[in-house]
């Protein structure tokens, strides 16, 4: 199953909250909106300042335009020996000036898009939308409260999609050499513990969750100190997660339920077995010879007999 925390990226009171417990989103439905006065306020202060550059870059455009009338009349003049190098050198300086003017304007109008761009989003994330398709799991929050997303994103919602599951399972390290991808998976639940479902096996992790507190992990910055560290050992078991995945068409499958799994390594159907009573292992066993599917067997210690029987037992797994 996919879990997403749906989360509020600016801050404010929670003005609408569509989210119930249960209720099931497509991605991109409104799932609350926050109180977006200030971010609206935002937004046309950026809009106005990107306007105002804009004007003055229109009105030095039109003074560069006279700049360069008077440049081209004082080149004329000078031709004719009709005015002065000092008047024609000014005129080419104003020029000059004015367009870089206009350039210096055009670069803070890119600035002041950006602003506009930012605020616009920011007004956005006052509605807080379905990242994913999904049922509602959480609820943290409620109508009329205030979020802070200073320091981190506040969750407003936790989704799930709960119409696939995905199943992790512990493996052994002594198991775990005997798992491959693509075997099958068997697991039941305490809720319907005669109820089984199947799957494929995904994955098999290379290394134990415990790696996570594994303290010879050490930051970059120490990493060439403990280069030569050994490995560390536990007296705890260690445990690999296997995942697969299977549909939950009906919904009996939920979040954080415990799952007794088994994978199966092999398996042999149409055969003569003996039921636990008969062998004192737990298990049942396929007889290969010597006995028939309906003959009795004489259960010396405990002066009972038991049946064999031709139903296949359950697949042999972890």
């Amino acid at each position: 199953m996919q879990l997403v925390a749906v989360g509020a990226q600016v801050s404010g009171r929670i003005t609408k909250m569509n989210a119930v417990i249960g209720k099931r989103f497509a991605a991109d439905d409104l799932v609350a909106e926050i109180d977006n006065l200030t971010q609206q306020n935002d937004l046309r202060t950026a809009e106005a300042a990107l306007e105002d550059v804009q004007a003055q870059k229109r009105q030095k455009e039109a003074t560069l335009a006279y700049d360069e009338w008077s440049l081209d009349r004082e080149e004329k003049t000078l031709a004719k020996q009709a005015t002065s190098r000092d008047s024609w050198k000014s005129a080419k300086e104003a020029v000059e000036t004015t367009r870089a003017q206009i350039d210096s304007l055009a670069a803070q109008i890119k600035e002041a898009e950006v602003k506009v761009d930012s605020a616009r989003i920011d007004l956005g994330y006052t509605r807080i939308t379905a990242p994913i398709d999904g049922t509602v799991l959480l609820v943290a929050v409620q109508e009329g409260q205030n979020v802070n997303a200073v320091q981190s994103a506040p969750t407003i919602a936790i989704l799930g999609r709960i119409d696939r599951m995905l199943v992790r399972a512990e493996i052994s390290e002594a198991d775990a050499p005997k798992v491959k991808i693509g075997q099958k998976a068997v697991f039941s639940i305490l809720g319907e513990s005669q109820r089984q479902w199947e799957a494929k096996l995904l994955s098999l992790d290379p290394a134990p969750d415990s790696l996570r507190s594994d303290s010879e992990i050490s930051s970059s910055s120490s990493a060439s100190s403990s280069s030569s560290s050994s490995t560390s050992s536990t007296s705890s078991a260690i445990y690999y997660y296997g995942r697969f995945e299977v549909d939950n068409p009906d919904g009996v499958l939920r979040t954080y339920m415990t799952a007794q799994v088994r994978i199966v390594l092999g398996e042999a159907k149409g055969v003569v077995t003996v039921p636990t009573a008969g062998l004192d292992d737990k298990a049942r066993c396929e007889i290969r010879s010597g006995l028939n599917a309906g003959e009795r067997v004489v259960l010396g210690r405990r002066s009972a007999e038991t049946k064999v029987s031709a139903m296949p037992g359950p697949p042999g797994g972890l």
